[in-house]
């Protein structure tokens, strides 16, 4: 195996959780050459020239000063995309944090086994960046590591979810900026006196084909998950709450690919499994403001895939999340905040054949003070922010601190019909000094009609993007690699990122809303890893070569609209489509953006004709992907992987049923109902349907 870095111009599929019967079929598949993908995806042209920064600067500016002087921003925060709730949240039968992605429509997801899930939002970035963020309250939660993120892993509750607000364009949140995207999880107070929820959900092998065993399309069921605990304990009362929560689960490897590639390093008889257990809590006190407390840890024994390895890497995960904010007058017009958090990311080795030990820890710390002050029509924020990062690996990155520090600003104007906001943000990483500024309008000319237009422009370091090159940069080196195998530059690029999205929503009524959507990125001088992996057939694995290109230029188009209707109020529909292109771009970076469906729709349907009964039932089409980076691997296996997933339709479907007022509720999901040969990635799992069920009870005072 090998890794190169060239100063020049990834993963996973899932099934769900919970009693789960699912059918597994093997299809030979025929890797198709490059010309071939020419001819299907259309030619690949040559380079783009560089965008001459210095032409769209001027009119950024100028957006800028306009929005800051002239134009009338709601006192809320940035524009969100759309809301998760959390009745569509339990109605969609969704019990692990990863599974949210699912509800997602402008943003995509791969998986390789069902629960790591890689995820690019809204055009923003490539599936293997992962630079998406999350935030819970509030405050940024740093999942990143080594370039993957797992929400999974995040100390917190299913039932403690309100909402989840989705963000598909560049947005500041609580003084951090998220370049590609946010998920903004809010949770809910818990009621007042005491209160007690629990979950439980189970999955076991079987070798029936389940529903279908009398139909064609009755298959062996192998798969197994869990079994999976969750529980929570709360007391509140008017002076604040205290809120404690743990929860276990386990996911099983039982896929033929996915089990022989991680048996070659995986220790032990018993089937490959990820065991996860995990604890947290949070208090708020309402004296003198409003103040919170939370802390949470979690423990993944985990089968990490890496494509530079080209295998499942045994590790053992801890992640430790801590922090304080507060707001001085909460209802107040003007307000002082604050925010510290601290979080740890620990890969420690699990058990395994060779001992092999991917040895790495991030400890981060980020702090910002602000303040805010509202009037009818004016608002804004100043504040200060720093990032603290120190990585540990052994011997080769004993100890590396990385200090930013941020200022920035927000000022928005409102009116009656007109609305806008303008953020700066500027700091400095690693010596070099790097800026983001925005600009969000909103126009309403009539009660039914909404105009919005975002537009930003960013210039960030490297180092921001806490990438695995980055650190190995610094000195990092993963196992099984020869040291004289990594060649790194001297520099990377500092990236370049414009984004413009602008939306049309016309809501006659509250019963029905059109909208219409068109997304526009360009990309300079951003780094991506070129992956080459060939058949390894000692390992069924992958031997890998990798470029990492920095100085790659290209650009991102994406359209969409979305319908949404009541013909009863028990009834609820909505459709949704997404085209997304990657034209004129290098081939790395069409490398890089190609496993990323052109088409997308859906179309979703909750039906609620009793208080305590729900049918929510949801249809996604995902068109074909070509994933070249895999050619030379699905001729040498014979059929084993692929390197074009086909379109797929999914359905998937549940039905809600709540008891003995309202202190018990039962799921009943089947997922992927067509049967579908379900495959996210060539190295991943191939899923059929899935038979989920969930049980939850409340006792409350």
């Amino acid at each position: 195996m090998k890794v190169s870095v060239q100063q020049v111009a990834g993963r996973r599929s899932g099934r769900c959780f919970c009693f789960v019967f699912r059918h597994s079929r093997s299809r030979r598949a025929t890797a198709r050459q490059y010309r071939s993908h020419q001819h299907r995806w259309g030619n690949l042209p040559s380079p783009l020239s560089p965008f001459p920064t210095s032409s769209c600067c001027p009119f950024l500016a100028f957006l800028l000063l306009l929005a800051w002087f002239s134009l009338p921003i709601p006192s809320h925060a940035q524009p969100y995309t759309h809301f998760l709730t959390a009745d569509e949240i339990q109605q969609a039968g969704i019990t692990r944090l990863g599974d949210l992605f699912r509800l997602i429509d402008d943003w995509e997801t791969v998986s390789i086994d069902g629960y790591h899930h890689d995820v690019a939002a809204h055009g923003l970035a490539p599936l293997q960046t992962s630079r998406w963020m999350l935030f819970v309250d509030g405050q940024p939660v740093d999942l990143a590591l080594l370039g993957t993120s797992n929400l999974n892993v995040l100390p917190l509750s299913m039932s403690a979810i309100d909402r989840v607000a989705v963000y598909s364009h560049p947005v500041l949140i609580a003084g951090v900026f998220a370049p590609a995207g946010a998920l903004h999880i809010h949770t809910t107070p818990p009621a007042r006196g005491y209160s007690a929820q629990g979950q439980f959900s189970a999955a076991n092998q079987v070798n029936d084909p389940g529903p279908y065993r009398y139909t064609r399309f009755a298959s062996p069921n192998i798969d197994r998950i869990g079994p999976t605990y969750e529980a929570a304990l709360a007391l509140a009362d008017s002076a604040g709450h205290l809120r404690a929560h743990l929860g276990m689960d386990q996911h099983h490897a039982t896929d033929e690919r996915i089990e022989t590639r991680v048996r070659t390093l995986y220790q032990g008889t018993a089937s490959p499994r990820l065991l996860l257990a995990k604890a947290g809590g949070d208090a708020t006190l309402h004296r003198l403001g409003r103040h919170r407390m939370y802390g949470g840890h979690a423990r993944l024994q985990d089968l990490r895939f890496i494509e530079a390895i080209g295998l499942e890497v045994p590790t053992d995960h801890r992640f430790t999340f801590a922090g304080i904010q507060g707001d001085a007058a909460p209802e107040g017009s003007n307000t002082f905040r604050y925010r510290v958090s601290y979080t740890s990311s620990d890969l420690d080795p699990r058990q395994s054949s060779t001992g092999i030990d991917l040895n790495f820890r991030q400890d981060r710390i980020r702090a910002n003070a602000e303040a805010y002050f509202s009037t009818p029509s004016v608002n804004g924020t100043i504040g200060l922010s720093a990032d603290h990062q120190r990585s540990f690996a052994g011997p080769f990155l004993t100890s590396n601190p990385l200090f930013i520090p941020h200022f920035y600003g927000q000022v928005g104007v409102r009116s009656s019909a007109f609305s806008a906001q303008a953020t700066t943000d500027g700091f400095i990483a690693a010596g070099k000094a790097g800026y983001t500024a925005q600009v969000v309008v909103r126009a309403h000319p009539t009660e039914a009609h909404t105009l919005s237009l975002t537009s930003s422009a960013m210039r960030h370091p490297y180092a921001t993007e806490n990438s695995l090159w980055f650190w190995m940069q610094q000195g990092y080196r993963l196992p099984m690699l020869a040291d004289d195998a990594v060649q790194l530059p001297d520099t990377f690029a500092q990236a370049q990122t414009y984004t413009v999205d602008a939306r049309w929503t016309y809501a006659p009524t509250n019963n029905v809303a059109l909208s219409f959507s068109g997304a526009y990125r360009r990309f300079l001088s951003h780094t991506l890893a070129d992956y080459r992996l060939t058949f390894d057939s000692t390992t069924t694995g992958f031997q890998t070569q990798t470029h990492v290109r920095t100085f790659l230029a290209g650009q991102t188009v994406q359209l969409g609209a979305m319908l949404r209707w009541r013909w009863h109020p028990s009834l609820e529909q909505r459709l949704t489509y997404r085209y997304l292109r990657t034209p004129q771009v290098d081939l790395a970076f069409f490398n890089a953006w190609a496993p990323l469906p052109w088409h997308r729709a859906s179309y979703m349907v909750r039906f609620v004709p009793l208080d305590r009964l729900s049918l929510y039932a949801r249809l996604t089409y995902r068109s074909a992907t070509p994933w070249l980076l895999f050619q030379q691997a699905a001729r040498d296996s014979g059929g084993l992987y692929e390197d074009d997933l086909p379109p797929r339709w999914l359905l998937d479907v549940t039905v809600q049923k709540r008891f003995w007022k309202n202190h018990l509720r039962t799921s009943f999901s089947l997922r992927n109902v067509l049967n579908e040969r379900e495959r996210q990635h060539p190295a991943g799992a191939v899923s059929h349907m899935v038979f989920h069920v969930a049980l939850e009870m409340y006792f409350g005072h």
